[in-house]
């Protein structure tokens, strides 16, 4: 019964150190600053030193409402906000030709909810000079986050 003992008490401290082990990769993964960094940078329009015309936005379906930040991508990097949603410089504007690249999903106390929007879902973007628009979701899929193909501009 002793041996039995020993050999439990040896599986749960393996065990427990294993757990401490994965969490900690967990976190440095996460805190990781060259996880947002591109192995080229994505080609975008020229990146607009101003602010950008938005302030915030919303998707009422799943409980986002959120500022925006402009960042930019710089030495491969994007930077990102932890406070607001980080909208890239440099992609169209909500409303007009191209896609406008906004970011935040990787924190679920920004835009970690989004997975659960659907087809239908409105997003409302409220601008600095008090307008807002409203855009309807018209399709969701995943993309791998080695995938940059989709930061380029459509039209």
């Amino acid at each position: 019964m002793r041996s039995f003992l020993r050999f439990l008490s040896m599986v749960c401290i393996i065990f427990g150190i294993a757990s401490l082990l994965f969490a900690a990769s967990l976190l440095f993964a996460r805190l990781n600053p060259n996880r947002l960094a591109f192995s080229a940078t994505p080609q975008v329009v020229e990146q607009r030193q101003d602010s950008a015309e938005f302030s915030s936005i919303a998707i009422n379906t799943v409980g986002i409402n959120l500022p925006i930040e402009t960042t930019k991508i710089e030495n491969n990097k994007w930077g990102i906000s932890k406070n607001a949603v980080s909208y890239l410089s440099g992609s169209a504007m909500p409303g007009q030709v191209g896609n406008s690249i906004f970011y935040g999903h990787n924190y679920n106390s920004i835009l970690g909810n989004l997975v659960e929007t659907k087809p239908g879902d409105i997003i409302t973007v409220f601008y600095k000079d008090g307008s807002k628009r409203d855009f309807v979701i018209r399709y969701t899929f995943e993309v791998s986050p080695k995938d940059i193909s989709i930061l380029s501009q459509s039209t």
